[in-house]
């Protein structure tokens, strides 16, 4: 009992006392995901600050809280959200494609068509295999984005027979490769993949 007392308070910050400060945290986020279900949408949001603060190491909280921003049409803050992540997370590079779709969104085009070209040059220069399957997914929509949508069907044909997909991802290939084919444009893949409401002059 007693080496049982010494152990837990050795490892105190490795599982006695983390444990149950991020099920505390889970709460919190429960509590947001009830409150959003019930279209509170300030007090959800509020909660979901909560989440964030309370386990500032969870990526998955600041993934939906740009995601909950995107469609609630607070674009802006979204970017902003986008930024930070930028300041402080090394592997930001995942989410720059969304920060120019969504600056494109907001009516800066220059600055998006910007962030979108670098990362379509770095995708190019990537060798993409099926373990990092988003950098094709990336590289796809940007693909009908700078070249045109034929061509980038042409990719997702080429690559599906040429790679061993699992399911899940073949399920998210196969939607792109749907939206390609329909009558939207290139900006409006892009809002859709992304489910990012379209400005009005496409409606």
């Amino acid at each position: 009992m007693r080496k049982a007392i010494m152990l837990c308070l050795l490892l105190t910050f490795m599982g006695c006392k983390i444990k149950p400060v991020f099920q505390n945290c889970r709460k919190v986020y429960d509590s947001y995901i009830s409150l959003r279900m019930k279209g509170d949408k300030k007090n959800a949001l509020i909660n979901l600050n909560k989440a964030i603060d309370c386990d500032k190491e969870n990526p998955r909280y600041i993934d939906e809280k740009i995601n909950y921003l995107i469609s609630l049409e607070e674009f802006s803050e979204a970017v902003k959200q986008l930024e930070i992540l930028e300041k402080t997370n090394e592997n930001y590079f995942k989410y720059y494609p969304l920060n120019g779709i969504l600056n494109i969104r907001l009516g800066e085009t220059k600055k998006g068509d910007t962030t979108l070209k670098r990362v379509y040059n770095n995708l190019k220069s990537n060798n993409f295999n099926k373990d990092n399957y988003n950098i094709f997914i990336y590289k796809v929509l940007l693909d009908a984005y700078f070249q045109n949508k034929d061509y980038a069907i042409e990719q997702i044909l080429k690559t599906v027979k040429d790679n061993n997909f699992e399911k899940h991802h073949l399920d998210v290939i196969d939607h792109l490769h749907n939206l390609l084919k329909s009558n939207k444009s290139s900006n409006e893949v892009l809002y859709d993949f992304f489910q990012i409401s379209i400005p009005h002059r496409y409606r």
